[in-house]
């Protein structure tokens, strides 16, 4: 009998996690506690955010899940988690994610105003279950609910003139620090097939290996940065209406076997995504200095349509992906589409959207989509930053602690998702080809040029 119990309890240690994990109860007691974050805001670094959190857990890691944009995760801090409160230490913590909505949500969420807020998982964990031994809850209630801050594509800067028009109510924006997050991330001008092909011909780039289907950088066309900003500026919006701008890219005939159509024929079509978007904030200070300086130039939006001149607007990258996408299966005279997508999309085998290179550089010069920024040989990209309130009403001095510990982990990743590299700081170095650390940083100013980290 003895053997029989000593066996049995043999085999259920061996089934049992190699840590305990803690419960939805204890974190919501973490909440009352005060050792929690309401994060908001961008949704390219949700995965690394994750495993950042992750290097500061003593036990392992539990994920609340309502839906891909609506997620929390909790763990015990271990008494060694390098920058957090000490008061965090060994206890159980929680942090709420929620990205919908874009870059601006980690400023708009913390207002008092339910409406501006973004909903999140539950602080009870109301409606999660869990199938695999309380590690991973699917199903999770959302609520809205302040935001502490969160991350975001560009600085408060860059949106000062939504700011100026929606405030979030209840915050004194002269508050809200904007901190350098230590990441960074290139964003690349897409087209639709039927457009990607006909710069491609007017650029003699379809001969030899460079067949259809063959999107390699050395196949790939290019626009330039001048180019890109006269067709989406909204000043020019009649003139390219009248005059079919597609003419600004010096396209002529080309192989109608491909796809039907010319481009003094095509409509200018471009797609982009709205004003809370980072991406299209990174767009805007890019190529037009908006929000740079005051001679920055306004973008067209979807209600500054003219003749033949056409925006599309919409609220997630996946709307844009289908808007240059649709070219493929529109009629002649609405297949040339064009806009701006974050790198660390990569197009899959059958996405009718590729990417141009800018300025003659490739965006997509290796399979994570960050070399030729890496190396200091593409130019558009934007330094995240991570946003949050000296009001200790909205960020608590130990979320604040939190937040830059969080953010130095974030320097500290060794593999971020494609798209993604680390801002070089302190004595971390661009280490050579490969490297997922950059090699210039602009100090987390995006009006400011890059400079080699020296």
């Amino acid at each position: 009998m003895k053997l029989k119990m000593l066996a049995l309890a043999v085999a259920a240690a061996a089934a049992a996690p190699a840590f305990a994990a803690v419960s939805p109860a204890q974190l919501t007691a973490a909440v009352t506690a005060g050792r929690y974050i309401d994060m908001t805001g961008a949704s390219a670094t949700k995965a690394t955010v994750k495993a950042a959190l992750k290097a500061a857990c003593s036990d392992a890691q539990v994920a609340f899940t309502a839906d891909k944009d609506r997620n929390a995760y909790g763990c015990t801090m271990k008494a060694s988690a390098a920058g957090y409160p000490a008061a965090w230490k060994g206890q159980p913590f929680v942090v709420f994610h929620s990205v919908s909505g874009g870059s601006l949500t980690s400023i708009l969420g913390m207002s008092t105003n339910a409406a501006q807020q973004n909903t999140t998982v539950r602080t009870d964990f109301a409606g999660c279950a869990s199938t695999d031994g309380g590690l991973t809850y699917t199903g999770c209630a959302v609520e809205a609910r302040r935001s502490n801050g969160g991350l975001s594509d560009v600085e408060k800067a860059l949106f000062q003139d939504v700011l100026d028009t929606d405030p979030p109510v209840g915050v004194n924006l002269a508050q809200i620090v904007s901190k350098p997050a230590l990441a960074a991330q290139s964003f690349g001008i897409a087209a639709s097939l039927p457009l990607w092909y006909a710069l491609q011909a007017a650029q003699g780039l379809n001969t030899g290996a460079c067949v259809a289907g063959n999107f390699a950088p050395e196949c790939t066309p290019s626009i330039s940065r001048t180019e890109y900003a006269t067709l989406v500026a909204k000043s020019n919006n009649v003139a390219l209406g009248d005059y079919y701008g597609w003419e600004v890219l010096d396209l002529g005939a080309y192989d109608t076997s491909i796809h039907a159509g010319a481009g003094s024929t095509e409509d200018m079509i471009i797609c982009r995504r709205p004003v809370t978007s980072g991406t299209q904030a990174s767009s805007n200070a890019h190529f037009l200095g908006k929000n740079c300086s005051v001679a920055g130039s306004e973008p067209a939006a979807d209600s500054d349509d003219s003749g033949r001149y056409e925006v599309i607007e919409n609220a997630g990258t996946s709307d844009v992906k289908n808007c240059l996408a649709d070219g493929s299966t529109a009629g002649a005279g609405r297949q040339f589409r064009i806009g701006v997508v974050s790198s660390e999309n990569l197009p899959a085998a059958g996405d009718k959207w590729q990417w141009l290179k800018l300025d003659g550089a490739p965006m997509n010069a290796d399979a994570a989509q960050r070399a030729s920024a890496v190396e200091m040989e593409y130019g558009f990209v934007m330094e995240m930053v991570m946003h949050y309130s000296t009001d200790n009403s909205i960020t608590s001095p130990d979320q604040r602690t939190a937040f830059d510990a969080l953010v130095a982990e974030l320097g500290n990743d060794s593999a971020p998702k494609a798209g993604i590299f680390v801002v070089p700081h302190g004595t971390t170095f661009y280490t050579g080809p490969g490297s997922v650390i950059g090699r210039a940083t602009n100090g987390g100013n995006n009006c400011r040029a890059m400079n080699e980290y020296l």
